[in-house]
This record gives structure tokens, C-alpha cells and sequence, in this order.
């Protein structure tokens, strides 16, 4: 099934807010393949959804991508947000870019900060950054241009490149090659030495502090969140069973769809309630919105434990309290999450996000059937 046929389960949620969103040059595409030609230009802001999207093109305002593999050759005017696996930025932006992903490549020009939460960073020699570069993450490779800052928290992060501001990060390894200039400080937080090139330029001082050893935590702060998520499942076990059945089996069973519905509306329902709520005439709306928005949250978390549980469900024998086992399994496991760094956390947001978009679907056909 495409993602344009399992978006049209949410386009009435989302064609109520969307004129309030977009503009009227604004252009929306989702499928399997979105691109852009060369030749192409879109006056006004692209958002995209989609496996695979290249954008090749100019865009004169934001751009907004959410997909697997996503290639940026283009020019984009103003600000770029993007979610995605894998993505390779080769073109050029005139403002900030934002981006949460797996691999990130960049080898273009920035004119505004460069935010990354990904697995893995590779910052190319011939990508020029206005600004600052904020990596959140596992592996950083910066060699480009840097006119700012360098900053954030990763565990092994290499510096090959003329940094025009200074340093400050945390992390396990910090190694500074033989093109590396700092201008300014370099101050790090670790637990080892930097390794330092003979070539390197600093323009200040090297400060470094002793990161804090992990410290056991305490028993009540596992446990009083545990208790709490499984109290809240099984009252919607206990309270709402018809309804906790259907979220789960829809989540269960249509998985991709409950991710894909999830995800889409995650995202797009706060852009519209702010704009909503900033608009004279649709505030009232606005603020409606946001109620149900983080109603539709509290729930997925109290059914979060459910879904994981159905999942769980599937490797144990068939009792009659198969379903209080599921749950108890449910929520341990996604409190077991947690404490995984970078997997376990995509792993929970992908369940959370797929109990979310049940949820909404459930809702969804409740209503309509009135």
C-alpha cells in the first residue's frame, strides 16, 4: 500500500486545519517517490511525505520533508526541517536547517545554524555553515566550514575544519585533525584526553572537565514511572476494553498505516493549532485542538504498554490472563527502552507513534459512524 493511500485516512483531520496552515502557493505531495526537477520552482513553501523524496529544484520559502532517503540538491530560500534514515544535503539554504535522522551527509551551503539529531553526522570539506552546528548523536565528522559555534553531546566527534567561533561539547573522544583552526576556546567535557594534531590552530584556551561516572538511580525513579504507565493501562484495560481492543489490534495489525497516520499527524496538528491560535477568527479552534491533541498524547501513553504487550503477546501460551500478562510485559518493556541509548528511543517513539495514530483512527471512525 502506498503512503498517498494510507495518508487519505487522516486527510479529514488534516484538510480541516490545512488551509490554515499552508498559503496558497504553498505545495503538499506525499507517495512513494516526491521530487522536484532542476527546473522546477515552487513559490511558496514544499512539505513532503514520502519513502524516497529528492529535492532538485528552488523552493523561495521553507522546506519540510519527512521520508526514508531524502537528497537536497536544490536551493531552498529560507528555513529546511526534515526528518528521515538517510539524508544528503548538496544544495544550499538560506537560513537555518534543522534535521533528525540516521546518516546525515552535508555537503552544501548553510546560511543560518545547522541542527542534527542523528546516529551520524558527516559535515563534508566542501560545505560551508553560516552559523553554529548543534549535534546531538552518536559520530560526528565536522571538515566544512564552520562560522559560528560547535556544540553539543556526542560520544566520539572528529574536527578537521576552520571553526570561526570556539568549542563546547561532551564527549567520549574529541579529536582535532590537522586542518582544524579554532579561533576562539575549546572547552569539552570528558573523561579522556582530546587528541590533538601538531598542525592544529587554537585561537584560545583548551578547558576540559571530568565528565560525572554514571551513577545507579534510584529505585523510586524506575519504579514510581512504571507504576504510574501501568496503572494507566489497565484502567483503559478495565474501563474502556471495546475501545483498548480496537487501538490495539489496529496497531497491531496495521501497523504501517497506525505509524504512517501517526506521524503525519504528530507533526502537522501543532503547526496548525499555533497558527490557529494566533489567527483572530480561528483561536477558539485553535485552542480546541490542543486539548485534543494532548488528550490523544495522555492516551497513546496509557495505551502504549497495551500495544507493546499484543506485540509481546504473540511468544506466550494461551491463558486466560494472557492479556494482564501482555500488559505487565507491555509496560515493562517500554520503560526497558528508555535506558537503551539512540535504538531503544526510536524503537519507543516508533511504537508510541503508531499507538497514536490508532487512536486517531479509532476516534476517527467512532464519530463518523454517528
Amino acid at each position: 500500500m502506498s503512503y498517498l493511500k494510507i495518508f487519505t485516512l487522516a486527510m479529514p483531520i488534516i484538510m480541516t486545519v490545512m488551509p490554515f496552515v499552508t498559503n496558497a502557493s504553498s505545495v503538499v505531495r506525499s507517495g512513494d517517490l516526491v521530487s522536484i526537477a532542476s527546473d522546477q520552482e515552487v513559490e511558496g513553501d514544499f512539505y513532503g511525505l514520502g519513502d524516497s523524496i529528492a529535492i532538485s529544484g528552488k523552493i523561495s520559502e521553507d522546506l519540510m520533508l519527512a521520508g526514508r532517503t531524502l537528497t537536497l540538491n536544490g536551493e531552498i530560500k529560507k528555513d529546511v526541517g526534515v526528518i528521515g534514515g538517510t539524508v544528503n544535503f548538496h544544495g544550499t539554504a538560506g537560513d537555518d536547517v534543522r534535521i533528525v535522522g540516521g546518516t546525515v551527509t552535508i555537503d552544501g551551503d548553510i546560511a543560518g545554524d545547522l541542527v542534527v539529531v542523528a546516529s551520524e553526522l558527516n559535515v563534508l570539506s566542501t560545505a560551508v555553515i553560516g552559523g553554529d552546528i548543534l549535534f546531538f548523536g552518536s559520530v560526528a565528522d565536522i571538515s566544512g566550514t564552520i562560522g559560528k559555534n560547535i556544540i553539543g553531546n556526542s560520544s566520539k566527534l572528529r574536527i578537521d575544519a576552520e571553526v570561526k567561533g570556539g568549542v563546547d561539547v561532551t564527549t567520549t573522544a574529541l579529536v582535532l585533525g590537522e586542518r582544524a583552526k579554532i579561533a576562539n576556546n575549546v572547552s569539552y567535557t570528558s573523561n579522556t584526553e582530546l587528541i590533538r594534531s601538531q598542525n592544529t590552530d587554537i585561537g584560545g584556551d583548551i578547558t576540559r572537565s571530568s565528565a560525572m561516572l554514571p551513577v545507579a538511580q534510584p529505585v523510586k525513579l524506575f519504579l514510581i514511572p512504571l507504576l504510574v504507565t501501568m496503572f494507566a493501562s489497565l484502567v483503559w484495560y478495565l474501563l474502556f476494553k471495546p475501545f483498548t481492543a480496537r487501538v490495539k489490534d489496529g496497531a497491531r495489525l496495521h501497523f504501517v498505516r497506525s505509524l504512517t497516520i501517526g506521524f503525519g499527524l504528530f507533526f502537522l496538528i501543532p503547526i496548525s493549532a499555533f497558527i490557529l491560535i494566533v489567527s483572530t477568527l480561528g483561536s477558539i479552534f485553535g485552542i480546541t485542538i490542543v486539548f485534543l491533541y494532548i488528550a490523544g498524547i495522555l492516551s497513546s501513553i496509557g495505551l502504549i504498554g497495551i500495544v507493546t504487550g499484543s506485540y509481546l503477546g504473540s511468544f506466550l501460551p494461551k491463558t486466560r490472563e494472557q492479556s494482564v500478562v501482555q500488559i505487565v510485559l507491555g509496560v515493562l518493556a517500554i520503560h526497558a527502552l528508555i535506558y537503551i541509548p539512540i535504538i531503544g528511543l526510536v524503537i519507543l517513539m516508533t511504537l508510541f507513534l503508531a499507538t497514536f495514530g490508532s487512536v486517531a483512527e479509532r476516534c476517527y471512525l467512532s464519530l463518523r459512524s454517528f
